[in-house]
């Protein structure tokens, strides 16, 4: 039985995968400090909808989310698990609504002003 050697291109691939692995699922010293929770969330979507999914054990309260840095919706709760919210319920300040569709996404922000828990906190896609 032979064994495969590693080349260093393997080895350095292998060690930044395994980096930003460990990165991402530690919460940074920024939420020890400033007392928010981080904001652990997935983002999908649809054709016509923007699928979010709160991977926290607790449920976020007074929820604002931002497609594009301009369009909002906004959410008293958003349970634990999968929530889906049409594309066209976001809009502007002026109330004109989000009229693309989900390949117009290009950026998504979560801010949670509480939760079960008692804190706040944010998440950007």
């Amino acid at each position: 039985m032979s064994r495969k050697r590693w080349s260093v291109y393997e080895l350095q691939v292998c060690a930044a995968a395994l980096t930003f692995f460990v990165a991402g699922c530690v919460p940074s010293a920024r939420y020890a400090e400033s007392g928010e929770a981080p904001i652990l969330a997935d983002i999908g979507a649809t054709r016509q909808h923007l699928l979010i999914t709160n991977n926290n054990s607790f449920v976020w309260r007074q929820v604002t989310f931002t497609v594009n840095g301009t369009y909002q919706y906004q959410m008293d709760v958003v349970p634990r698990g999968s929530t889906s919210i049409t594309l066209s319920s976001f809009v502007d300040d002026f109330g004109r609504a989000f009229t693309s569709t989900a390949a117009g996404l290009r950026h998504v922000d979560i801010d949670v002003a509480g939760s079960s828990s008692g804190t706040g906190g944010s998440y950007q896609w």
